[in-house]
């Protein structure tokens, strides 16, 4: 898709210089309290740097796990007001010519059941990169079980993989001849991607603008995200509307990231996907 306007995330490094004058004298060595300094200060600056970079990470880290925790605790349906959700995307290229379109679709009941959530979606995009996409995703209430199921179509060959939450525990199963499996045990801040765009509503009631999340993706790994939000303001010059804008940034180096827009009434009016090369 193409926005004239993109909002971009940056994260400018920390960077701590340190410059140390020692007296240059002519054909003398120097002073060995002189090279201890320097090695003192060095030490100094690498564990402020360590520890800032520490803090950075691990505070919206603690707020992703939070946010999780807290959609377990109230029950997706409750976010949702017991509503569900359709949406329908037409997918543009960046010449604003539609290529394909994106249907999401999720039913809840306020209940224990098992499949008490259902969601399910159909993406289709055409061209070169030719690509089609079917998902089912289930799960109770608390997010504490799922089942979701996802096939892929594409010139490469056709591809699936079953994903299960169960006793802490996921089993990823690659639907194929071979139906490789494996286990990992998921973090607090684990979320399943098809239910991201729950964690922005909580993160709207609480007030939070950053958090980091591991989302589990369709193919079964987790990726670490950094999740940022805003309010956005009515604008007649560049026929803004009002609401909010969420930015979904990859913490893997791929460069990948994508805005994410919400109405007033909290449901996704648009999607922007971007990447940045470096």
């Amino acid at each position: 898709m193409h926005s004239n306007r993109t909002l971009m995330l940056q994260i400018q490094p920390w960077r701590i210089i340190i410059i140390i004058y020692m007296d240059q004298t002519y054909q003398r060595s120097k002073y060995a309290a002189d090279k201890i300094a320097c090695l003192a200060l060095l030490v100094v600056a690498v564990v402020i740097a360590y520890g800032i970079s520490y803090v950075r990470r691990t505070k919206p880290l603690k707020a992703g796990a939070e946010l999780v925790n807290q959609i377990r605790q109230k029950g997706i349906c409750t976010l949702l007001d017991n509503r569900g959700r359709h949406i329908f995307l037409l997918i543009k290229d960046i010449a604003d010519r539609p290529v394909g379109f994106s249907i999401d679709v999720l039913t809840c009941n306020i209940s224990d059941a098992p499949e008490a959530v259902q969601a399910g979606s159909h993406f289709y995009i055409r061209g070169r990169q030719s690509r089609q996409q079917r998902m089912f995703f289930q799960s109770n209430n608390r997010l504490d079980r799922f089942s979701w199921i996802t096939k892929t179509v594409s010139r490469a060959g056709t591809a699936g993989t079953k994903i299960v939450l169960a006793d802490n525990s996921v089993t990823v199963t690659e639907l194929g001849p071979q139906n490789d499996m494996r286990r990992f045990e998921p973090d607090p801040a684990s979320m399943p991607n098809p239910l991201l765009d729950i964690v922005f509503l909580q993160m709207i009631e609480n007030q939070t603008w950053r958090a980091i999340l591991n989302v589990i993706t369709a193919e079964g790994t987790v990726r670490p995200t950094l999740v940022s939000a805003k309010r956005v303001k009515p604008s007649a010059r560049t026929d803004q509307q009002p609401g909010y804008k969420f930015t979904v940034k990859l913490l893997d180096g791929s460069g990948f990231s994508e805005v994410v827009s919400l109405n007033t009434q909290k449901e996704i009016s648009r999607i922007v996907l971007n990447r940045t090369t470096c």
